[in-house]
């Protein structure tokens, strides 16, 4: 069994006020992760808010001010479908469609076209294709920028053939 973290965080009292999101207490010293750690921390204690810092690792009343100094906003690299900055995975049976829609997804997104009619808003897509030979990639990434009406494949667009990585 691993060993447990000496951290001893400060409680807080109980019937203190709320701050406006939640029921938390306002003025408690963990609520804004961006303060630095209270002096009576152990040094493992330290040593996990520096970790917590370091990946962007937040607990549920932390949020708020997070959200606060970071407002998340409505930003979408597909309007209503896939958010920026997430990584996503399509699945599904053989033969339906998946590389063409995947491929088109990606094309209209590094190219800063609507996708399906939604706006998307233009950025770097690596596409990881674990099925199709080079001669389909080619096939399947012409046809798409042809629909798309792209006169060339953006530079923003990348694509990683993961069948051709050697065997260890």
């Amino acid at each position: 069994m691993p060993a447990a973290l000496p951290l001893s965080l400060p409680t807080q009292a109980p019937n203190q006020p709320t701050n406006r999101h939640s029921d938390h207490p306002s003025d408690h010293p963990c609520d804004d992760p961006f303060s630095p750690p209270p002096a009576e921390l152990t040094a493992g204690g330290r040593n996990f808010l520096r970790m917590k810092e370091q990946y962007g690792i937040f607990e549920a009343r932390e949020l708020d001010a997070v959200l606060d100094k970071h407002p998340s906003g409505a930003q979408a690299l597909v309007e209503g479908l896939i958010p920026r900055g997430s990584v996503n995975i399509l699945v599904g049976d053989s033969g339906i469609g998946k590389s063409p829609l995947a491929y088109q997804l990606g094309l209209a997104v590094a190219a800063g076209k609507p996708f399906l009619d939604m706006p998307t808003e233009q950025g770097n897509v690596l596409l990881v294709d674990f099925e199709n030979s080079l001669t389909d990639v080619r096939w399947i990434m012409d046809q798409q920028r042809k629909h798309l009406r792209l006169e060339e494949c953006p530079h923003a667009f990348q694509v990683w053939p993961m069948h051709l990585q050697e065997k260890k």
